[in-house]
């Protein structure tokens, strides 16, 4: 058996790094309730938190389940976003100024407000330092004074009454923010507390990897080896100095590494411990090992291997049982495939994921079950494992679920070779990835539309003349939503005209016939003449008045 200790110690260190993760959440929520707009930055000079208030004030939102790195990118672009492009420059310039010596600082400058109108901002600012003082960033708030900056301007912007007034409204916010920064210095202690308690059992861990006899990888989601420990074993397999930032697949045969990478999949997918039984040839002959995969957080992973070739047949017992367990309750599908493209073998889970019992997909060709539009994809993947017998990066298709819906699903596949090399079967694995995928569709589309809106938002209120912004706008439509050509007219209540102004995409000329359309003609004059919204899937056939 493994050692317990070692399962404790890693159930312990992932608690500990959720109990951080979990006092995170607790500042920001409490600073979500704070009356004011905050936004704080790390010792890194980015920023990375904007509370409720900020986004609801600029109407803007964060991806969620974004990762750490992906939502600073996030925060920093909507706050560059947000800020007039011609005080972006100067905003940064006090603030690097003030982050280079450490300290606090105002700045004044205009924020764009959910309407699109751009508001004068009093923005005041403060270093962080932890309790052993070191210094970990900035925490700021905003005020927004655009309606005293106005008459102030016109009347005494160059007195004291100014610096007064805008000194008033800074002591009315301060209260709020000593309190939000009250609570940030409380929940940083807090956070401090468990990052030491974290670090003891880090160090605990390494403490324990000294004496443990089995051998230790850590490996990423790929299989590469970031930290390697040979433990007590003597039949250690793979030199020290050989294998660091190396696949486990450069490092064994690549049936065994296949199957580490299979296990290590399934533990990503489940988040539970997976252990499997190989053998390699060494040369002191045949030996046999035990791998136990246990899960880590930001996606790695833990493998200890024992050799127990003093227990052949108790492990080749163990590992045939352990695989039909795996096959038979894994929430992957795996399968077997002939030359000719024909499932010889579904594991029975196929039944509960796509509906068909197992008895109708075996000796069935799998294009009865993949998209057509997907089937070159499979065909190409087979044929490129036949040719070179390599393993090849993981495919995405849709299979037909019983019902008539479609499924994605993501496979890996190689194939099974007989004693003289010839190739027998495509065996693999595969599974649903349809969350994902919809996931995927859904932030492309939002990303699609903000940089719609964006455009639109510059082109109203950066435009020189009303025909280059009706122009901007068209362009917009076309670039971003895929329109075949946008056009805009205006009526010419005079005549009962309408006028074409712009058009963008396939035509772009406002010179033909429909330069000057009655009001009641055609189908825009028609439109024009009901004085309402037309949303239509078939210009050529529809009729507006139907």
């Amino acid at each position: 058996m493994f050692s317990k200790k070692v399962q404790s110690n890693i159930n312990q260190i992932m608690v500990e790094e959720e109990a951080i993760e979990q006092d995170e959440k607790v500042f920001c929520q409490q600073a979500d309730t704070a009356p004011l707009m905050i936004w704080m930055t790390g010792c890194n000079a980015l920023y990375y938190y904007l509370n409720a208030n900020w986004l609801d004030f600029t109407g803007t939102y964060l991806t969620i389940g974004a990762s750490i790195a992906a939502r600073g990118e996030e925060i920093g672009n909507i706050w560059a976003g947000s800020v007039h492009p011609e005080d972006r420059q100067r905003c940064e310039d006090i603030y690097l100024r003030a982050f280079t010596a450490h300290d606090s600082f105002q700045r004044q400058y205009r924020l764009r407000r959910a309407d699109g109108e751009y508001r004068w901002i009093l923005d005041t600012a403060a270093p962080r330092f932890a309790a052993d003082g070191s210094f970990v960033g900035y925490i700021g708030y905003c005020v927004d004074i655009t309606e005293v900056r106005s008459p102030l301007r016109e009347s005494c912007f160059a007195s004291t009454n100014y610096s007064c007034c805008l000194h008033e409204i800074t002591e009315q916010k301060q209260a709020a923010l000593a309190k939000a920064l009250e609570q940030l210095q409380a929940e940083t202690a807090k956070r401090q507390a468990v990052e030491a308690q974290l670090r003891q059992k880090t160090s605990e861990f390494a403490a324990i990897l000294q004496v443990l006899p089995d051998l230790y990888f850590r490996l990423d989601a790929d299989g590469s080896i970031l930290d390697y420990k040979p433990g007590k074993m003597n039949h250690s397999y793979i030199p020290i100095g050989d294998c660091q930032g190396k696949s486990l697949r450069e490092c064994l045969p690549i049936a065994v590494g296949d199957r580490f990478q299979q296990a290590i999949t399934q533990v990503l997918e489940t988040q539970y411990e997976v252990s499997f039984e190989y053998t390699l040839a060494l040369p002191s002959g045949k030996n046999n090992f035990e791998a136990r995969l246990l899960p880590l957080p930001d996606q790695q992973i833990i493998a200890l291997v024992r050799h127990t070739s003093d227990k052949v047949q108790t492990a080749f017992i163990e590992s045939d049982a352990k695989f039909r367990s795996i096959v038979e309750n894994a929430n992957n599908i795996i399968f077997a495939l002939t030359l000719e493209g024909i499932f010889s073998y579904v594991s029975p889970n196929w039944t509960e994921i796509f509906g068909h019992e197992v008895a109708e997909v075996e000796g069935k060709s799998f294009i009865l079950f993949v998209h057509p539009d997907d089937v070159h994809i499979c065909t190409d993947y087979f044929q490129r494992i036949l040719t070179t017998s390599e393993k090849q990066d993981a495919i995405e298709y849709r299979v037909k679920h019983k019902n008539g819906s479609w499924r994605w699903h993501t496979s890996n596949s190689s194939v099974i070779k007989d004693a003289n090399g010839n190739v027998l079967n495509f065996v693999g694995i595969c599974y649903d990835t349809t969350d994902r995928k919809l996931a995927e569709v859904a932030l492309a589309e939002r990303a699609r539309l903000a940089h719609f809106r964006a455009d639109v938002d510059a082109a109203l209120t950066q435009s020189d003349s009303l025909q280059n912004m009706m122009r901007r706008c068209t362009d917009a439509l076309v670039e971003h939503l895929d329109a075949a050509f946008a056009r805009i007219w205006t009526l010419n209540k005079k005549d009962n005209v309408l006028e074409l102004q712009v058009s963008s995409g396939m035509y772009t000329h406002i010179n033909g016939p429909h330069k000057s359309v009655p009001v009641g003609q055609f189908k825009i004059g028609l439109i024009a003449e009901e004085g309402k919204p037309h949303l239509t899937n078939s210009v050529q056939t529809d009729s507006p008045r139907g």
